[in-house]
């Protein structure tokens, strides 16, 4: 292992999430795929659909159950490996089960694949993996063009599969309602808007290191925007292992007894928020964090004014997990340089020892 720490823009994990634009972009390239599966799934016309993955591809499988539930007329579940294989009842050859990985090989992926062809469910993949076990399993299967990065993250590999679901969903959704719409034309406009939120980079790293000495993160979001506040916390809790806490919670439950547990003055709040909804909830909310003594930071659109905040561009409430998530693992990626962590490093059961000297120091 190199003990030397790199700076953040010579990491892989910073160079795979400012190739984000351009995978979506090279997704777009294969568009027709991804409407050839959604015709398909029409043709079978399934009374659901399961989504299912592990780690990061289970928060892509909530995504995929949350804009299936806003724009697509058919009962949809997110499941983790564990749950789908020994706790759901009902796969059978009137559903579909729609599996995310980005190896395709691993233990998890493969077990829900294998549960839900001895069912008779009809099993579509998306992986980042072309020559991977669980896509000769299938029934139909979408590859991330872009492939996978050196990144032991795996940054633009869930941004693209996050994306990947998106598109799905304007092909196979009949909805004529002007948001629907909205969504549809604002999907084109994220590689272009991903670019831009990048200009805020000198802004994160400063965040980062005014936070260095905080103990303990909370991310939240509300709706859609949770999506990335777990993703988020997810990354942060996997690489900078330093820190002692962080977890996600939506907006809402916070004032249900965990401000007692975690609002003091070393925890910061990291509200990721889109769009008006529930605006007046988000205040009070914050109102209750600030006297607790606990600071916020907000990554959010010009629809909020917070006392320190990252500005995004606009876009489609349903589509701010994919802009917001390029620039929040940025933030992850200083939260590691200003504790001298290498990001590239994995963190494993194999670095336990390691682990407990650096937090006895």
């Amino acid at each position: 292992m190199n003990n030397k720490i790199p700076k953040v823009t010579e990491t892989q994990t910073y160079k795979s999430i400012k190739q984000a634009p351009y995978a979506l972009k090279q997704i777009l390239e294969h568009e027709s795929e991804l409407e050839e599966i959604a015709n398909k799934i029409k043709i079978l016309n399934p009374k659901k659909i399961y989504f299912a993955g592990s780690g990061s591809s289970f928060n892509v499988a909530e995504y995929g159950e949350l804009l299936f539930h806003q724009f697509v007329k058919i009962p949809a579940a997110a499941k983790t490996s564990l749950d789908y294989v020994h706790y759901t009842e009902g796969i059978g050859l009137d559903t579909v089960t729609v599996v995310i990985s980005v190896s395709g090989s691993k233990g998890d992926a493969m077990a829900i694949a294998r549960k839900a062809k001895d069912n008779g469910s009809y099993v579509i993949t998306i992986t980042n993996t072309k020559e991977s076990p669980i896509v000769k399993i299938s029934d139909n299967y979408f590859i991330i063009p872009s492939g996978t990065t050196e990144s032991f993250v795996n940054t633009t590999e869930y941004v693209a599969q996050l994306f990947a679901i998106a598109v799905l969903v304007t092909h196979l959704s009949d909805d004529n309602s002007e948001t629907f719409k909205n969504f549809s034309s604002e999907i084109y406009k994220l590689p272009d808007k991903i670019v831009n939120s990048f200009e805020s980079e000198s802004k994160i790293k400063k965040s980062a290191e005014r936070e260095k000495n905080r103990s303990v993160f909370v991310f939240s979001g509300k709706g859609p925007s949770r999506i990335v506040a777990d993703q988020t916390a997810l990354k942060l809790r996997e690489t900078a292992w330093k820190i002692k806490h962080s977890e996600s919670i939506a907006i809402d439950e916070i004032p249900h007894g965990r401000l007692f547990c975690l609002g003091d003055e070393k925890t910061l709040f990291i509200l990721m928020l889109s769009h008006e909804t529930t605006k007046e909830k988000v205040d009070r909310v914050s109102c209750l964090i600030h006297k607790m003594g606990a600071k916020i930071i907000a990554l959010c659109d010009d629809n909020y004014d917070f006392k320190e905040q990252l500005t995004v561009p606009k876009t489609h409430e349903y589509l701010f997990p994919i802009l917001v998530q390029p620039i929040s693992y940025l933030w992850v990626c200083f939260m590691n340089e200003v504790r001298n962590l290498n990001i590239d490093e994995p963190r494993n059961v194999a670095m336990i020892d390691k682990f407990l000297k650096e937090r006895d120091k």
